[in-house]
């Protein structure tokens, strides 16, 4: 029996759902790119550490900590796990955004 296009199509989505953290926690190449971007975004600072945060049903996050005790986090969304990823991104920025301009104790 042959398999129909969206057979194959959700077949290969499933695998590579499968298999992303693993690629992004162990590809020295893909590991070392995104600390590179981390540590060229924030160049005026000074790296003290870089890990794999894990990765849960829609992202995986990598945090790089800094030697004046701040940090940055950058997430990736995962391939064929959300329909609009884009629009994800986004609706997070926005909430992430609203959060940072919040005064901190106000209701």
């Amino acid at each position: 029996m042959v398999k129909g296009y969206d057979d194959a199509a959700w077949e290969a989505s499933t695998e590579l759902r499968k298999n992303w953290p693993k690629v992004f926690r162990t590809d020295p190449t893909i590991y070392n790119d995104i600390g590179q971007i981390l540590d060229k975004e924030f160049s005026h600072l000074n790296c003290s550490h870089f890990e794999c945060l894990g990765a849960g049903g829609f992202n995986i996050c990598f945090r790089m900590n800094y030697t004046n005790d701040s940090a940055a986090i950058i997430r990736f969304p995962m391939p064929g796990g959300v329909m609009f990823p884009q629009e994800k991104v986004r609706n997070e920025f926005s909430v992430m955004q609203f959060l940072l301009e919040k005064p901190t104790g106000t209701d």
